[in-house]
């Protein structure tokens, strides 16, 4: 399942994002998450990203991200989760 892009991924965005998605979750295909618009994020976008591509790797499928934003790349290596995303991000720039 291929998502519309996602402008804003924050705490007000999370649980309806979480409710959309349900189905796409749960099942063990791969789930792309179309992130090349994204220009805000916070820290609970960013835990749900992390959980998110945990379990899909736990169904032993991918959470596979668009190319993200260079800003937010930047972010989320000053954070230090760019190593965690890393596979996701990566995946969707060689494709």
């Amino acid at each position: 399942m291929t998502s519309q892009p996602l402008t804003t991924l924050s705490i007000y965005e999370v649980a309806n994002l979480e409710a959309s998605f349900a189905a796409a979750i749960e099942n063990n295909h791969p789930l792309d998450l179309n992130l090349s618009e994204l220009d805000e994020i916070d820290a609970a976008g960013i835990q749900w990203l992390l959980t998110l591509k945990q379990r899909k790797e736990q169904q032993g499928s991918a959470l596979r991200l668009s190319p993200v934003p260079d800003s937010i790349a930047e972010l989320f290596e000053l954070l230090g989760v760019s190593s965690l995303l890393s596979t996701a991000t990566q995946d969707s720039r060689d494709a």
